[in-house]
């Protein structure tokens, strides 16, 4: 995602000087300076962009690598529950309660820190979304 919002930004940059820079002795200078004023506006917002984009990446990271610990402990209630005879003709209850509770575990443990939307994110959507209004940038 922060290639693509580069490589606009960019693209922007770039048509931004060829169009400043076409040697049009007929051009108005008044429409080039809202051209500039327009791009300038539009590298801000994309700047807004990251910055939001940047604080979402690392609270989905934090929470994905989590599942590494999550899969491991998932796995060792496997291994408890076939030691203590899960796989046999009767199954123990000793057994059935090792892998109920660890499923249990399992699944406060997906629902726990999940990676909600902060204010402070959702603050710079709207602010975001403001200025992109208040420049005629769209969405």
């Amino acid at each position: 995602m922060r290639i693509a919002i580069t490589t606009l930004a960019v693209l922007v940059l770039t048509f931004g000087a060829f169009s400043l820079a076409r040697g049009d002795d007929e051009a108005d200078p008044k429409n080039e300076n809202k051209e500039l004023v327009k791009m300038r506006a539009q590298i801000e917002a994309l700047q807004m962009e990251v910055g939001y984009l940047r604080d979402r990446e690392t609270a989905l990271s934090s929470y994905v690598l989590k599942n590494e610990a999550r899969g491991r402990g998932l796995k060792a209630v496997v291994q408890k529950s076939r030691a203590a005879g899960f796989e046999a003709n009767r199954i123990p209850v000793d057994s059935r309660k090792i892998l109920l509770g660890g499923l249990e575990a399992a699944a406060v443990s997906i629902g726990k820190d999940l990676p909600a939307v902060t204010k402070e994110q959702t603050d710079q959507l709207k602010k975001l979304a403001a200025f992109r209004r208040a420049n005629g940038l769209g969405n």
